[in-house]
């Protein structure tokens, strides 16, 4: 029997993503080193000739950078168009260009060196940028690869180079310190070298991390959205078939009842009967409204409101609006959402219950609204007992609840959470025992 396991897909999804994530970051990054190298390489060019009034070969060293700026516009220009494209390439495509990319990076720095000196020129250090680049951006077969190469052409400098007298030649006096051009030439290269490979690893490990946080949050989401769809077709599938028997059981209970009003029975047995047709009745109503809050949870379209008639649209149906103290300032009443006012009312109808029903009953709970940059929130704040660190932690599970039984199914909070993370929002939950709860949503604004 073969059966599907769209959990394993989905993996397999957000890993490509991932590596896609990471090879744009890392492509991004490259082209921006490759146009600070071809600045770095015309300036040290000019200031050793005209400056330093070092014999060059100036032609072909300005060919080579000028090659290397022009392959890396039409790169850019490429990537972009890429970019626009729904049709991405793989992982393995782009590090293949990539590859080959620092490749050619590799070859030209080895082709300024030939004319420049070869291995004397203290610049050839620079092949350890290169590398240390492609460690970080290529898959390690391509690390060994471009390793090989510069060893290659290494070796081939020391044979064959164009030589500069001027490295070893005369030293260059400066703070009282004698040094010839070789050695102040390598301090230079040594410390533009360093500056490059931690800065930009720096910057491109900082991008990576931001990229992984974003996509971790995508896969809790899509987590989170496939329990719903399994528990909706879990409701579904309970809902049909429990029907027929809660029927039967309706219509037998409804039966005793008529025959045993002219019985001679104790009354005790006949509030049995009638307990069993209200359970009975209670059993059919938590199947509908599981099926039904799955349902409007997934069709429900979006409407565009404002702030104040999505709060007063979630008073209107709760128990007990009069122990809820409204607060809010006046930005909130420009304030515009495009949501299904239907659910997200429930949801913050939801919330607000269960901060009245942690409460005594002769207490108020507290809601503020507010806007926060381009955020709506509202944080309802209850005097209940509060959640202790383990329970907060598990808060939203489905059908974890603290509630009594038959109090509550432990689906209200996951719900609420689905819903609001579905419209790019957040819920929040903050608490410490014998404190109460805060529960903060945030809804972005509609522009």
């Amino acid at each position: 029997m073969n059966v599907n396991n769209p959990s394993g897909g989905a993996t397999l999804e957000l890993a490509d993503r991932r590596d896609q994530h990471r090879v744009a970051t890392n492509a991004a990054w490259l082209l921006r080193l490759r146009w600070v190298a071809v600045v770095g390489q015309l300036l040290t060019i000019g200031a050793s000739h005209l400056v330093l009034v070092v014999n060059l070969r100036v032609y072909p060293l300005v060919a080579i950078v000028a090659f290397t700026a022009v392959s890396n516009l039409i790169l850019t220009i490429w990537y972009r168009i890429r970019l626009s494209d729904e049709r991405s390439l793989s992982p393995r495509q782009e590090y293949l260009y990539l590859g080959i990319v620092m490749t050619v990076d590799l070859l030209s720095l080895s082709a300024l060196l030939f004319f420049a000196g070869g291995i004397g020129n203290p610049f050839a250090i620079f092949y350890f940028v290169n590398l240390a680049l492609a460690a970080v951006i290529l898959p390690s077969r391509w690390g060994w690869t471009l390793t090989t190469i510069a060893v290659v052409c290494l070796i081939g400098l020391l044979f064959q180079a164009n030589p500069l007298a001027e490295l070893t030649a005369q030293p260059l006096v400066a703070w009282q310190v004698a040094l010839t051009l070789q050695q102040a030439g390598l301090i230079v290269a040594f410390t533009t070298s360093a500056v490059v490979v931690v800065y930009f690893i720096t910057r491109l490990t900082s991008e990576l991390r931001e990229r992984e946080v974003e996509l971790r949050m995508v896969e809790q989401q899509r987590s989170r959205s496939e329990k719903l769809e399994a528990l909706g077709t879990l409701a579904a599938g309970a809902g049909h078939e429990l029907a027929t028997p809660l029927s039967t059981i309706a219509v037998v209970a409804k039966e005793l009842t008529h025959h045993l009003q002219g019985a001679n029975v104790s009354d005790a047995v006949i509030e049995d009967v009638t307990l069993i047709r209200s359970e009975v009745d209670h059993c059919r109503t938590i199947l509908d409204r599981m099926t039904g809050n799955f349902d409007e949870e997934r069709t429900e379209g979006s409407t565009r409101i404002s702030c104040t008639e999505l709060l007063e649209h979630a008073l209107s149906e709760l128990s007990d609006r009069e122990r809820v103290r409204v607060h809010h300032q006046d930005a909130v009443n420009q304030a515009q959402l495009r949501v299904p006012l239907e659910n997200i009312s429930q949801a913050i109808r939801g919330v607000m219950q269960n901060a009245l029903d942690a409460s005594e009953t002769t207490q108020a709970i507290e809601c503020r609204v507010d806007v926060q940059g381009d955020f709506v929130e509202f944080v309802i704040v209850d005097h209940g007992t509060g959640m202790s660190e383990d329970v907060l932690k598990r808060a939203g599970e489905p059908f974890f609840t603290t509630k009594e039984p038959g109090q509550g199914m432990g689906l209200g909070l996951f719900l609420t959470r689905s819903v609001i993370e579905r419209q790019g929002g957040s819920l929040e939950l903050h608490s410490e025992p014998g404190k109460g709860v805060t529960a903060s949503i945030r809804l972005p604004i509609s522009t």
